[in-house]
C-alpha cells in the first residue's frame, strides 16, 4: 500500500516537472517583446524632414565696359547680387509633425534675406513668424522709434547708442527667419521663397 502512495506522488511530480529550456525561452520572449515595443515608440517618436535649396540669379549690379553701368535696385535700394532662394521641406515620416520652429538662416555673412513668402503646398495656408521672432522685430521697431526720436531732438550720441544696442538684433532680421508651423501632415511640403542679396562677387 505504501508503495502505491509513493509510486503515485513520484508521478504526480513527475508530471510537474519543467523542462530547462522552457524557462529561458519566457525570458527571451519577454526580452523581444520589450524590445520591439521600445523601437516602436522611439520610431513614433521621431519625424523625417528633408530640404532641397535652389538659388535663381535674378541680377547683377555692375559697370560693363561694354554695356555700360547695370544697377538692381530693390524697394529703391541697390543690390550687388540678386537671388530668388527658394527652400522645400518635406516630412517623410509616417505621422504628423506638430508645434514645429523652423529657421532659415544664411549660410554666408554676406547674404542677405530681402523678401519672403511661405505656403504649405496644396493649401492656402501660410507660416507666422515664431513668437520669439517677432519679439526681435517689436524691439528694433521700439528702438527706431526711440532713435528717431532721439535724431529729432538733436541727440545724436543717444541715437547712435540705441542703434549699436540692436547690432544683433538687426543682424539677425537680415540673415534669418523663424516660423512656427502648427501642423506639418505626413507628406506636405512647405515652400519657402526669399528674395537673396549677395553683398560680394560669390555665386
Amino acid at each position: 500500500m505504501k508503495d502505491c502512495e509513493a509510486i503515485r506522488q513520484r508521478q504526480i511530480k513527475g508530471s510537474l516537472a519543467v523542462p530547462d529550456w522552457v524557462l529561458p525561452s519566457i525570458v527571451t520572449c519577454f526580452l523581444t517583446l520589450a524590445a520591439t515595443l521600445l523601437v516602436v515608440m522611439v520610431r513614433n517618436r521621431r519625424s523625417l524632414l528633408t530640404y532641397h535649396v535652389t538659388h535663381d540669379r535674378i541680377g547683377i549690379s555692375t559697370l560693363d565696359n561694354i554695356h555700360g553701368e547695370v544697377s538692381v535696385t530693390v524697394g529703391g535700394h541697390q543690390v550687388q547680387n540678386l537671388y530668388m532662394s527658394n527652400i522645400w521641406l518635406v516630412n517623410r515620416s509616417m505621422r504628423d509633425v506638430e508645434d514645429l520652429e523652423v529657421k532659415v538662416i544664411c549660410g554666408t555673412d554676406d547674404m542677405r534675406l530681402m523678401s519672403e513668402q511661405t505656403r504649405v503646398e496644396g493649401t492656402v495656408e501660410v507660416l507666422r513668424h515664431s513668437a520669439e521672432y517677432e519679439e526681435i522685430k517689436s524691439r528694433l521697431m521700439n528702438a527706431n522709434a526711440a532713435a528717431q526720436q532721439a535724431m529729432a531732438a538733436g541727440d545724436a550720441a543717444t541715437a547712435n547708442q540705441i542703434n549699436e544696442s540692436q547690432a544683433d538684433n538687426w543682424r539677425t532680421l537680415f540673415s534669418q527667419r523663424w516660423y512656427s508651423v502648427p501642423v506639418l501632415g505626413r507628406g506636405q511640403t512647405i515652400r519657402f521663397t526669399h528674395m537673396t542679396n549677395v553683398t560680394s562677387g560669390a555665386d
